[in-house]
């Protein structure tokens, strides 16, 4: 089974009418003064255009209705929630409805005086955001950050945060993916929809580097990350009886490796 970015997908669904469409007038976003340049207020002028558009298409409103299996539609969580935004100059802004769209990889905001009641902010506006009263334990915490893989580098997007600062982070990374037959199937089956499912991919920052690398579980990777003081997590790991497969016990491990700090250096 084959799965792709839906982004990647939508991408080549929209690029004719999208580039199409003329700009849209204005540049307030309504949520505040954001003190974006004029460059910036362009792009995103554009980009509320290009938003319309997704929103509007026969194709993007056919592919959201393929949907209808996958948890939350597509969304995180279906349900708009309490939220704060930080945009790219520091200013906050809390909203009672909030939203993140994992196909298009964008926040949806309601907003009364935007298209439909809902405005929709790109990953490129924020530096973070949060889904839930923030003191709640289980509230989610999401940043914009670039990042590396196998086959990308210097692409930004949304992460959950899954702990804060220290030597070593690690961050989820939610989309949809779409899954096809393999080429070995019949031409019946190759002609068959798409499936579509949500996708969770793990991520690691560290002390120094600018972009988030995918991250595969296992011993031998873990204990990498650690560099000199890996023999010492490794027996912390294994008093603790945590495992190097399990994402919850690898964050605990890194905090605890945080923790040592400044003696990591």
């Amino acid at each position: 089974m084959k799965s792709f970015h839906f982004c990647f997908i939508l991408s080549l669904l929209f690029a004719t009418p999208v580039l199409a469409q003329p700009g849209v007038p204005g540049g307030n976003d309504g949520l505040g003064n954001t003190g974006y340049s004029s460059f910036e207020l362009m792009n995103k002028e554009l980009f509320d255009n290009i938003a319309s558009v997704i929103r509007n298409s026969p194709k993007y409103n056919g592919i959201m209705g393929s949907l209808k299996n996958v948890p939350g539609r597509g969304y995180f969580t279906p349900d708009w929630l309490p939220g704060t935004m930080v945009w790219k100059n520091g200013v906050a802004r809390k909203t009672s409805g909030l939203r993140f769209n994992l196909a298009l990889q964008t926040i949806e905001v309601r907003d009364s005086s935007a298209d439909n009641g809902i405005k929709v902010l790109p990953a490129s506006e924020l530096t973070r955001f949060s889904l839930g009263p923030e003191a709640q334990p289980n509230s989610h915490f999401f940043e914009v950050h670039t990042y590396q893989n196998s086959s990308e580098s210097g692409t930004r997007s949304i992460f959950e945060a899954l702990n804060t600062g220290g030597e070593v982070r690690f961050f989820l990374m939610h989309m949809i993916g779409v899954v096809g037959p393999p080429p070995t199937k019949s031409t019946a089956e190759l002609q068959k929809k798409p499936t579509y499912v949500k996708e969770t991919h793990l991520y690691v920052l560290r002390a120094g580097q600018s972009k988030l690398s995918e991250f595969q579980l296992g011993r031998k990777s873990t204990l990498k990350l650690f560099g000199d003081r890996s023999k010492e997590m490794e027996a912390y790991a294994s008093s603790k009886n945590l495992s190097y497969e399990n994402v919850p016990d690898l964050v605990w491990l890194a905090d605890y490796y945080n923790k040592l700090a400044p003696k990591n250096k």
